[in-house]
């Protein structure tokens, strides 16, 4: 019988809860197995101490490795103290830690590899070396040959061996660093942790800086998986082939227990539901929870029942999925046409309406248009220039969607004190600086904006910035002081691309010599993109391709006309034999020798062999027999002086003039040239060729004196980006714009640097205690440099300390700050309590007023804070979107690029109309922005009067002026693909998300209204297709049918209602326009209803869940989805099919290549950036009429049979090379050759003639499968088929490709996959 509750005696009504008989049970024998594995454990503390570099771990760190070693959550008091003669807690500096007492020799023993079955009749060693790998896991050829060196070393036992016994970063290093985690890992319960838990170990185990780095590549020994919010790393010796664990530990085993006991419950509630719901309770749960159902309300009409178990074993540090079974939505479906309530499933007026596709989404799935809004706004912004204008501003709506049953405006939170403003004195803002009106709630509703800001970058700024993306040149710090240490990347494997980023000084230049540059040699001079060629040669070799593709960017023009200002090019030419060059030695890491002395001869050598850089040139020492590899010339410089030397037969030799301090860093160099052969054989020929190639060297030369010797690569980009855009779009500035922004060239490099490093940080406050950066000598005093500019705002003064400043320096704050606050107020603090808790604690007593000192406590500890400013923030903002001209990409564009993650296509960029003709038109399309982004925090925030607001902000801007739309949209082609960087572009996303989330609230009236005023003002936009089509499913929910009908017919005639849409009219007008509405028969009712061949085929089921995919047992006995298992149909009983399940991706992937010059054609205003996949009119109809005859010639070629041909020699020359549908990853060239020779040239060019005439609307819904198979050597045929679950149905747009693929000759089908019923 289990113990009363102490409040069970109370008089009134308590709530109790206790445990099962069951669940007790299960507790108790937990209980009982943890006190007798309290030895075992111990031992397993003991182990990682005596891992341990001075025998001694925090407790605070343990604990995070507690729940994975499988200790109570009281370890600390209760295990630490019952086995003292192991060890014992002792107090440090750094807090409590737990010592080892008594090392243990029989426990320093290293885990054992477990023995693998080679299958061998005969053991005798292996004729090869072999690595054993997990099935399905393919590493390059350099990485196999590492890892085959690293298993021939000899094991090392981490207990006797220390990090201090090797040499850093060397092989044998990584060899113990493996040996501790895999000993780590093996201690744990489930095999496996989180990698940022072994990171807190890092000084304690001695394991590397970069321990991510060094487990991913170590396939066999660790698995790292991505899923869950922080990745985690499995022992993969610990799991069978299948992924379950050898051995079981037995406290898993009770845990498995409790969960399926939980699940058991959750399954009974469910049934019970059930039943009460169809009157039918059974008999035997009457008999068993009799007493326990007295009590229970069952609530049918529940949009989902949430009873707290779902979470039960969810933590921040799990990264698996426990498969609870979901509350279903059967008996919902069943019971939608009976009115017997309302669930979270289809609406049933979308059901009754008997359309198909998007008529019948479930309303909790995302709103139609929020992941376009979204990309559209990408990073949001944390301060919104015209945020308090935009929510204060009167609103001339054609619709008040907030006003009452009386009609009145509505008082909500945006607009609530500032439709009418007081005449109260004015304040100055203490963020921003402007003046704003005295109200509190002015005030408070200006710093949430002065304050807001997205959530975490997809790229962490360690990543972005320390990684120094962009161009590789290397420079030295001039100085006879200490050098700062040097930011290099060691992603990079290859000596050629590693040019470090060195602030070395040198001890033979005086430190006077460094002064500051006019901001105009400082900017990086980029050609304005109007001047931007394809001619050979003209541009800079990609630092991350292979040397076949041009950058995405052209290499600075430092002069004007690209000359050379203090050489004539006629005379450069003549009198190259003995011309001197000042560069340096980069890559320094990858010499033979590191040790330089000052005069030291030198000579250079090409390496064509270079993996990174078929240009690279080594520089060799000259004075040594055996000619030590010395480093590289910078990249820039070898790839004009590499043709030059091979093409020209040009020699150079130099000498080191001076030595820096560090032997990693740049040498400074110069080099003369030995001889020329331009006037013989080779060079008559050619000699523009050998001036271009001369000049170009000759202005990297040039480039790197006037470059400042310590700019690193973030920030020489942050500049390139700041120079292009004043050059390509001054006339969207002002003077004193433009002033500011120039102003921040003349800025000291360590102000640059620190204010690009806060740009890119999350913010929006940084305290200034904290920042540091090995590159920033004096952060002090480049804050104050750029406060006094009024590029940082400053925050000392506890007296500007406001309400909304509140959270953001709570949040500054540490853990152990915030608990001592608490202590210091006095208020209850739990130990365990995370920050947001222990914020949100300290807000809720500020609110009440219960701590008026609060603020000053704040101050105290975080003294002066800084952050960027308003002006700086919007300029910057501004000139980041002109130069990548879209909300997804940012800085980190050059990083992907300097990694080789990313690149970009080679293409030219003709320019001769602006896309913002004057200043006014980019200053609505940034407060359309504006509006965008401010909808989208508030449908993440729920704030449902805020999105109408929004909604009514965007409709009056499009209503003002609807003649200027239709006009701008149909005068000119160019303005069809153009119109998307348009304010009303901009307002008609936000009100088509608007008119989503009025469908999901079912106030059909207002969307209906707003779908009319789209088509009103947008007459030739593809969008007028599914506006149409949700107007007519609108006017149906509202009973209007013959209104929805006439609504059908009339987008018939649309010429811009195509594809999916177009279909789903005509289905409308078939099922609406029936007797006596209509008595004729429309001329396309019988192509719209023909017979698409079915196919039907049987599976054994795993799960036919509603709301969940179907899963099947494929023929081996493996789980597969409905795609495989008709994969496996079609090769075996369906014909001996070969093919794939890619649904779109692999006829996008062969339309790129196929049509990749016609792509990257010389077509004026269609490129822009250098960082393009495709043209900016791809989905617009003026890609077609602008490339007609171009498009025709290579749609006949394709006709005609090249199609093979063409798709070969594309891949060959752009493979790797990023481009719209493209994807080179998931279809390999052998299956496309397949597949093209299958198809066949006359169905190819329709196909590939419809997406280049309508790429938007048919980039989507193509069937699943693509099939062939061949009849001899040459001949084939191939095959489309959609597939089809239990209760799947055809969309409107995949019924409209299967009809078009008819048409075009193709052999497509649907192939519908059902349970097997089983036999009797």
């Amino acid at each position: 019988m289990p113990p009363t509750p102490l409040n069970a005696t109370k008089s009134g009504y308590q709530l109790c809860v206790r445990l099962t008989p069951a669940a007790q049970s299960l507790a108790l024998q937990e209980l009982k197995l943890k006190s007798d594995m309290s030895g075992f454990l111990a031992n397993k503390l003991q182990k990682l101490l005596m891992l341990s570099s001075h025998r001694r771990l925090l407790l605070s760190k343990l604990v995070h490795l507690g729940p994975h070693l499988g200790l109570s959550p009281n370890f600390r008091s209760r295990l630490c103290n019952d086995h003292l003669d192991k060890f014992k807690i002792v107090d440090t500096s750094y807090g409590r830690a737990l010592e080892l007492v008594n090392w243990d020799p029989e426990l320093a023993v290293p885990l054992k590899f477990p023995e693998v079955n080679r299958g061998l009749i005969v053991d005798r060693p292996l004729k090869f070396k072999q690595l054993r790998l997990r099935k399905g896991l393919n590493i390059k050829r350099r990485h196999r040959e590492f890892l085959m060196k690293f298993n021939e070393l000899p094991d090392v036992c981490p207990y006797n061996t220390s990090v201090e016994d090797f040499v850093k970063s060397s092989i044998e290093a990584e060899k113990r660093a493996c040996a501790v985690v895999r000993e780590v890992l093996g201690m744990m319960v489930e095999k496996r942790t989180l990698i940022d838990h072994l990171t807190h170990f890092r000084k304690e185990f001695g394991l590397p800086n970069k321990l991510r780095a060094m487990i991913v590549r170590h396939p066999e020994l660790f698995y790292v998986s991505l899923k869950g919010l922080r990745d985690s790393v499995f022992l993969v010796e610990g799991f069978d082939d299948k992924g379950k664990l050898l051995e079981k530990d037995e406290s898993m085993v009770i845990r498995d227990k409790l969960m399926a006991l939980v699940a058991e419950g959750k399954r009974i509630r469910r049934e019970r539901r059930k039943a009460r719901i169809y009157g039918t309770l059974a008999s035997e749960y009457d008999n068993k929870v009799k007493d326990e159902d007295a009590d229970y309300d069952y609530d049918l009409d529940a949009d989902d029942y949430d009873d707290g178990f779902e979470n039960l074993f969810d933590s921040e540090d799990s990264d698996l999925d426990y498969d609870f079974d979901d509350e279903s939505n059967e008996s919902a479906g069943l019971l939608g046409n009976e009115g017997n309530g309302e669930f979270w499933t289809a609406d049933a007026s979308y059901k009754n309406s008997g359309d198909e596709g998007g008529d019948s989404e479930p309303c909790k799935q995302m709103l139609t248009g929020r992941e376009s809004l979204s990309r559209l706004i990408g990073k949001r912004r944390r301060f919104l220039p015209n945020l308090q204008s935009i929510l204060s501003s009167p609103i001339q709506s054609s619709l008040n969607l907030l006003s009452d049953n009386n009609g009145s405006l509505g008082e909500t939170e945006c607009s609530k004190g500032k439709i009418e403003m007081s005449d109260s004195d004015l304040v100055t803002c203490p963020v921003c600086g402007k003046k704003v009106s005295g109200e509190d709630y002015t005030i408070n509703t200006h710093l949430d904006g002065c304050l807001s800001r997205r959530t975490k970058r997809k790229l962490t700024q360690r990543t972005l910035l320390q990684l120094n993306f962009g161009s590789p040149q290397s420079k030295v710090q001039i100085s006879s002081g200490e050098s700062e240490q040097s930011l290099t990347s060691d992603l990079d494997n290859s000596p050629c691309d590693s040019e470090e980023n060195d602030t070395s000084g040198f001890s033979k230049i005086s430190p006077s010599e460094e002064k500051s540059h006019d901001w105009q040699r400082l900017l990086l001079h980029t050609k304005s993109v109007k001047q931007i060629d394809d001619m050979a040669g003209s541009t800079i070799g990609n630092p991350i391709s292979d040397g076949k593709a041009d950058i995405m960017v052209e290499f600075p023009a430092l002069f004007k006309d690209n000359k050379v200002p203090t050489r004539h090019m006629d005379e450069a030419v003549d009198s190259i034999s003995g011309m001197a060059i000042d560069t340096f030695i980069v890559g320094r890491r990858f010499s033979d020798e590191k040790d330089l002395n000052v005069g030291a001869s030198i000579s250079l050598l090409r390496e064509p062999d270079n993996v990174k850089d078929s240009n690279a040139i080594k520089v060799i020492s000259a004075s040594s027999a055996c000619c030590k590899v010395l480093g590289y010339l910078p990249r820039e410089l070898a790839q004009y002086l590499s043709p030059l030397i091979e093409k020209y037969c040009l020699s150079f030799e130099g000498y080191v003039i001076a030595v820096p301090i560090h032997s990693l860093d740049t040498v400074p160099i110069q080099i003369v040239c030995q001889n020329k052969m331009f006037n013989g054989e080779k060079g008559c020929d050619n000699s523009e060729d050998f001036k271009h190639l001369w000049q170009k060297a000759l202005q990297v030369v040039e480039f790197a004196k006037n470059r400042p010797p310590n700019t690193t690569k973030y920030q020489q980009n942050f500049c390139l980006l700041l120079q292009e855009v004043l050059t390509s779009s001054p006339h969207l500035f002002t003077e004193d714009e433009k002033k500011f922004i120039e102003s921040f060239m003349s800025l000291t490099e360590d102000s640059q640097r620190l204010f690009v490093r806060l740009y890119t940080r999350k913010g929006p406050w940084f305290r200034l205690s904290t920042i540091t950066y090995p590159e920033i000598c004096n952060p002090q005093q480049a804050v104050k440099e750029l406060s006094a500019t009024g590029y940082l705002c400053l925050f000392e003064d506890k007296t500007e300390l406001n309400d909304d400043d509140m959270k953001d320096l709570l949040s500054v704050l540490t853990v152990s700050e915030l608990r001592d606050i608490l202590c210091t107020l006095k208020k209850k603090c739990n130990r365990g309590s995370r920050k947001q808790n222990l914020v949100a604690s300290l807000l809720s007593c500020y609110k009440g007023g219960s701590c008026p000192v609060l603020s000053h406590l704040i101050l105290e500890r975080t003294e002066i804070c800084i952050k960027t400013s308003s002006v700086a923030e919007a300029l910057f903002w501004r000139a980041e979107r002109l130069f990548f001209l879209n909300g997804e990409q940012d800085l980190s564009a050059f990083l992907l690029v300097d990694l080789g993650i990313v690149k970009y296509p080679t293409y030219n960029c003709i320019i001769s109309e602006q896309i913002f003709s004057s200043k006014t038109d980019l200053l609505a399309y940034e407060e359309a922005i504006e509006v965008a982004q401010i909808m989208d925090q508030s449908l993440d925030e729920n704030n449902n009067e805020l999105v109408l607001r929004c909604i009514m902000i965007a409709e009056s801007h499009i209503s003002s002026s609807p003649e200027k739309l239709i006009d701008s949209s149909a005068s000119e082609l160019m303005a069809t693909f153009l119109s998307c960087f348009s304010a009303s572009w901009v307002y008609s996303k936000v009100i088509f998300l608007g008119i989503s989330f009025l469908e999901r609230e079912r106030r059909y009236n207002d969307a209906i209204h707003f779908l009319r005023q789209l088509l009103n003002c947008f007459t030739c936009d593809r969008r007028r297709g599914y506006w149409t089509v949700r107007l007519s499913v609108d006017l149906e929910h509202i009973g209007c049918s013959n209104e929805s009908l006439s609504v059908a017919e009339a987008g018939l005639l649309d010429p811009w209602v195509r594809a999916g849409s177009r279909m789903a009219l005509q289905r409308r007008v078939l099922r609406l326009g029936k007797p006596p509405r209509r008595w004729k028969i429309p001329s396309f009712s019988e192509s719209v209803n023909r017979k698409i061949i079915e196919v039907h085929i049987q599976g054994r089921p795993l799960n036919c869940e509603a709301g969940r995919k179907s899963r099947f047992y494929g023929e081996d006995g493996e789980q597969c989805g409905v795609e495989q298992l008709a994969l496996q149909y079609y090769a075996t009983e369906g014909g001996g099919w070969q093919g794939v399940h890619t649904e779109s991706g692999i006829w996008l992937t062969i339309f790129g290549l196929l049509m990749w010059d016609i792509l990257f054609s010389a077509v004026p205003n269609v490129f822009r950036t250098r960082f393009q996949t495709a043209p900016l009119d791809l989905e617009t109809d003026h890609f077609y009429l602008a490339r007609t005859s171009l498009i025709e010639s290579h749609v006949q070629k394709i006709h005609n049979g090249f199609a093979e041909e063409i798709l070969i020699t594309s891949w060959e020359l752009h493979v790797g090379t990023a481009c719209r549908g493209v994807n080179w990853d998931r279809h390999s060239l052998s299956d496309l050759r397949a597949a093209v020779s299958c198809i066949g040239g006359p169905c190819l060019a329709s196909l590939c003639r419809h997406l280049v005439q309508d790429y938007r609307s048919w980039s989507s819904g193509m069937p699943d499968l693509l099939l062939w198979r061949f009849h001899g050597d040459y001949n084939g045929e191939a095959k489309l088929v959609e597939v089809k679950g239990p209760r799947d149905q055809l969309s409107e747009q995949q019924r409209a490709w299967l009809l078009l693929l008819m048409d075009c000759g193709f052999n497509a089908e649907v192939c519908k996959v059902s349970p097997a019923i089983p036999s009797s």
